[in-house]
């Protein structure tokens, strides 16, 4: 089911990026990575994309206003949030937003690939 998803990451720190990047590319089908939310939105109207992984805090374009972007295209988007930080206003709005999971940094790849998998089947089924 992971094979056939495409995914948009979305994160400033370089590290992060590679590393949670690498263990995304060996598991779906197509993965695209953005720096920040102004770069990801570009990527995302350009795009064809199952499902967004974004960090929160980040220059140019937060995450919350990028998914707020997102979510006038297509509310039906699937998004998995991944932060080191979140406070209570941000936590609404991505209640608000519908976020599927927020997953808190340091992240936890087993916890990663099983949010995958539940928000895999979720998509699949949507696509019936």
């Amino acid at each position: 089911m992971l094979s056939n998803l495409t995914v948009l990451y979305v994160e400033d720190n370089q590290i992060a990026r590679s590393v949670v990047g690498e263990f995304l590319e060996d598991r779906v089908g197509f993965l695209d990575v953005a720096h920040d939310g102004k770069e990801a939105l570009e990527k995302f109207k350009n795009g064809n994309f199952d499902l967004i992984i974004t960090d929160l805090r980040m220059p140019n374009m937060d995450g919350i206003a990028f998914m707020q972007e997102v979510k006038k295209i297509n509310a039906s988007m699937e998004i998995i949030v991944v932060s080191a930080f979140k406070d209570e206003k941000e936590d609404k709005e991505c209640e608000k937003l519908g976020v599927f999971e927020f997953l808190k940094k340091p992240l936890d790849l087993d916890e990663l690939q099983n949010v995958l998998s539940k928000v895999a089947s979720k998509i699949e089924s949507s696509k019936r």
